[in-house]
């Protein structure tokens, strides 16, 4: 019996490890965003110059050339 009580505790302790590490993921990656020098104006250029280049092969593939 007291067996799986200590088995108990310990799977609990495992659990609570895990998401503490899961929780200071998050945090980093939201830290990562949301800083001044963040990760936000990178992916939105990056999406924008993606964009540009579809709306030009569009307008050349449009007009025909």
């Amino acid at each position: 019996m007291l067996k799986k009580i200590r088995e108990f505790f310990s799977q609990k302790g495992q659990g609570a490890v895990e998401y503490a590490l899961l929780l200071g993921f998050v945090a980093v990656i939201l830290v990562a965003f949301g800083s001044s020098d963040g990760l936000i104006e990178p992916i939105r250029t990056a999406l924008n110059n993606i964009k540009e280049q579809f709306t030009t092969f569009n307008e050349a593939y449009s007009s025909g050339g």
